[in-house]
């Protein structure tokens, strides 16, 4: 079983760590990490020559411009979830 990240972060900082990515997306920290490794996705800086960071603005803004799905598109999602579990 998976969960989503459990730290609580400061989401209002303006630098983001992996582990605020993850919360911020409701995702795992391994998920977070995956996305942050899209081609589209904001490049990260580094603090110390090691370790990463994004800015809150630069993910915000990557969020706000990913696409919408009408409620059509919705319904076929949760409906292929749906049969994907066996009905549960």
């Amino acid at each position: 079983m998976t969960t989503t990240c459990t730290h609580k972060h400061d989401l209002s900082s303006p630098f983001w760590t992996l582990g605020h990515l993850a919360q911020a997306l409701s995702l795992t920290t391994r998920t977070a990490r995956d996305y942050s490794r899209r081609h589209d996705f904001p490049a990260p800086r580094t603090i110390g020559g090691r370790d990463l960071v994004w800015t809150r603005h630069d993910v915000e803004a990557w969020f706000a411009a990913l696409p919408t799905m009408d409620w059509v598109e919705r319904f076929a999602v949760r409906s292929a979830a749906y049969h994907a579990n066996g009905g549960a």
